[in-house]
This record gives C-alpha cells, sequence and structure tokens, in this order.
C-alpha cells in the first residue's frame, strides 16, 4: 500500500471537516446515456434513415459518438454495410421478411 500524499491527506481533513463520515467512494452522479430512451431514438432515426453517419446521429440525439457507437453496435446489434445501417444477424426468417419487405418497396410485390 501506498502512503498518501500531503495533498491527499489534506485533501480528505477537509472533506471530513464538512461532514463526510465514510472514506468508501461516493456514487458518481452522472447521467446515464444507455437509457431505453435513448436506445429506442436510436433505433428510430435508423429506420428512418439508414444512410445517416455517427456524427448526424449523435447531433440529433445529444449523445457522444463514441456512446451512439456503443449503442449501434452492442445494445442494437447493427453493422454498417455499404453506407448503410443492416441488423448483424439474421435468422433465415428475419431475412425472408427483409426481402419481402424490400420487395415491397421497389414494388415488385403487391400488398
Amino acid at each position: 500500500m501506498k502512503p498518501l500524499s500531503k495533498t491527499r491527506v489534506y485533501e480528505w481533513h477537509k472533506r471530513f471537516s464538512a461532514g463526510r463520515e465514510r472514506v468508501e467512494n461516493e456514487p458518481h452522479v452522472r447521467p446515464r446515456t444507455f437509457t431505453e430512451e435513448n436506445i429506442c431514438v436510436v433505433r428510430k432515426i435508423l429506420e428512418g434513415d439508414r444512410r445517416l453517419t455517427l456524427e448526424e446521429i449523435a447531433g440529433s440525439v445529444g449523445i457522444s459518438h463514441g456512446n451512439i457507437y456503443s449503442i449501434i453496435h452492442n445494445k442494437l446489434d447493427i453493422r454498417k454495410v455499404s453506407a448503410r445501417w443492416l441488423p448483424r444477424l439474421l435468422t433465415p426468417i428475419k431475412k425472408r421478411l427483409w426481402f419481402v419487405i424490400k420487395m415491397k418497396e421497389k414494388g415488385y410485390l403487391i400488398s
């Protein structure tokens, strides 16, 4: 164990003089960016336009580029292919559904 520096001793003295009673770290009061609300907003943005960049999405949601990247890749499991965001792993049923949706969009199938 390393001894405390003089600065740390003064810092702890100040904290205990101000009323602190425990040496454990206090929980951080930092807003979470991986909320269900943010994940849903990013999902809706990508459903609307799959050609958006991370910077454009981050600007519209109001959270950092890195957090948008984590939401898209880790929470939504989506990757970018040929300038479009696509689901990473498609089951056979999802592949068929994706194909039908694209055929309807192009007018090859009638609802």
